[in-house]
């Protein structure tokens, strides 16, 4: 039960941070498909957290500048929503995961 103690705060950060840039990434890639090279730089570069956070970063700041000009569904929907839903969905399993690991504690702290 210590070693459970002790990885909390790990596990409840992978599982909080992961979904939300794996969300990030498949918004960039969807955003990139019809450019082969980029959506090609993006899969090389999938495991560097900084340059994906980057290129969205610069789609974002793209579609503050031309929200008129672009696109609804090929590129609003995948740089606003996609990041939002992957959000809910990483506090929703961070729940999941929490109320899961409360019931561990409390089953490990019942007196017999």
């Amino acid at each position: 039960m210590f070693l459970l103690a002790i990885l909390t705060p790990f596990l409840m950060t992978v599982v909080l941070l992961v979904p939300l840039y794996g969300f990030l990434l498949g918004a960039c890639y969807i955003v990139y498909l019809s450019n082969a090279a980029a959506a090609q730089a993006l899969l090389t570069h999938w495991l560097d957290v900084f340059y994906i956070i980057d290129v969205y970063t610069q789609l974002t700041s793209y579609w503050l500048a031309h929200q008129s000009a672009v696109s609804f569904v090929h590129y609003t929907l995948p740089v606003v929503a996609l990041p939002l839903f992957g959000l809910l969905f990483s506090l929703w399993l961070t729940y999941k995961v929490a109320k899961g690991m409360l019931h561990l504690f409390r089953l490990g702290t019942v007196q017999h």
